[in-house]
């Protein structure tokens, strides 16, 4: 008897002592930011790990309204989400509606009596696989995150979680998942459509309670502020954009009804988390981004120059780090993304689209590390601009 006794004491203390940790932090608010250059965003920020707020790239989701989304993808099935369960960030996925029964149910009200008060709504249902003509016809790509390194991959090679992103968030007013870090050590992003979002970020921290929350009635304790954990914390509003670091703890809450886009990223600034943690998993996603992105012979430098990207644009870069022939890449390409469509003459154009980019990307590629129009910096070099320039 006394043996248990004093091994509960012992895992309270160890709990007691996290949840101390998380509280006895730095607070500070999150950069809200415009103008941002590509340098300052990778120096100031995604190589510190640093969440930031960047408020002036709304244009480029001009498209991505609401009624675009369920005009393209409104009788898709979609899982809707339960918060306080056992899956990721807390949340549940059982029962399937239509995204646009989801969306009304949530916007306008229409609840029945299964509904129950731990719903969410939308989590992270993922458009790539699901809606690709919506990403096609209206969706461009921000240069903070369009040098995603898992886009690097031919689609010729098994790749998880290449096609997920961006994926579509619908949430009820006052819900919110748990406390979290993101898949493989990536950053993650994410642009409010409507609504307002309270999102709260810790630097990287391996240990931490999972069932922990900033929701909580309670108020947090500010005294004695030890730690070198900072908590970061900002809301995100209607056409807003944040990026967190990889391996950065966060949570968010839905002030008011909200519909957003988000996605994960790697790239220069995450190979690092990213190695951290998968170095030696055997589990299959892993060992794949061990023979791919962790090879020395891989690519990762970055453009400093990069530009805003079309969907195709974007999702064809492989192209400029693949020696297949562009005839095996198309085939491919094309396959994987249209697998189960029946607008011949539709995919037809998009199909003459997708050779374009090929054609563009091939002569760009032809010209190896000489391409014009841009700065490629690897991550020491990077390191050094970014002692420079703070």
């Amino acid at each position: 008897m006394m043996n248990v006794i004093i091994i509960v004491y012992i895992c309270c203390f160890i709990i007691t002592s996290t949840l101390n940790k998380v509280n006895a932090v730095k607070t500070v608010s999150i950069d809200k930011v415009s103008n941002l250059s590509l340098l300052d965003f990778y120096t100031n920020y995604a190589l510190k790990n640093i969440p930031v707020i960047i408020t002036d790239i709304n244009h480029l989701y001009r498209d991505m309204t609401i009624d675009n989304i369920l005009k393209y993808c409104g009788d898709v099935e979609v899982f809707k989400a339960t918060t306080g369960g056992n899956g990721w960030a807390g949340i549940d996925r059982k029962i399937s509606h239509p995204l646009k029964v989801l969306y009304s149910n949530i916007y306008n009200n229409n609840n029945n009596s299964n509904d129950e008060d731990n719903d969410y709504g939308v989590f992270d249902f993922p458009l790539a696989k699901d809606c690709f003509k919506l990403l096609h016809d209206n969706y461009l790509i921000p240069r903070y995150v369009a040098q995603d390194f898992l886009q690097r991959i031919s689609p010729t090679i098994p790749l998880k979680y290449r096609d997920s992103w961006p994926s579509l968030f619908i949430g009820k007013n006052n819900s919110f998942g748990g406390l979290h870090i993101d898949v493989f050590g990536s950053a993650f992003w994410q642009y409010v459509i409507d609504g307002t979002k309270q999102w709260h970020v810790l630097s990287p921290v391996i240990d931490f309670p999972y069932d922990y929350t900033f929701f909580s009635k309670g108020k947090q304790d500010d005294e004695d502020q030890q730690s070198n954990i900072i908590h970061y914390y900002g809301t995100v509003k209607q056409g807003e954009f944040i990026f967190i670091p990889g391996n950065c703890p966060h949570q968010v809450k839905n002030i008011g009804n909200t519909v957003a886009l988000a996605g994960n990223i790697v790239s220069i600034t995450e190979m690092d988390s990213m190695e951290k943690e998968i170095e030696g998993s055997t589990a299959e996603y892993y060992v794949q981004l061990q023979n791919t992105l962790m090879k020395d012979t891989f690519d990762h430098r970055i453009n400093l120059q990069q530009s805003d990207l079309s969907w195709l644009e974007y999702k064809t870069q492989f192209l400029q780090y693949s020696d297949e022939e562009h005839s095996k890449l198309l085939r491919n390409y094309y396959d994987i993304l249209h697998d189960d469509d029946d607008d011949d003459d539709e995919n037809a154009v998009i199909q003459e689209e997708i050779i374009e980019v090929i054609e563009d990307e091939s002569i760009k590629a032809d010209g190896g590390n000489g391409r014009t129009g841009q700065t490629l910096v690897d991550i020491a070099m990077l390191e050094k601009l970014s002692s420079l320039y703070s």
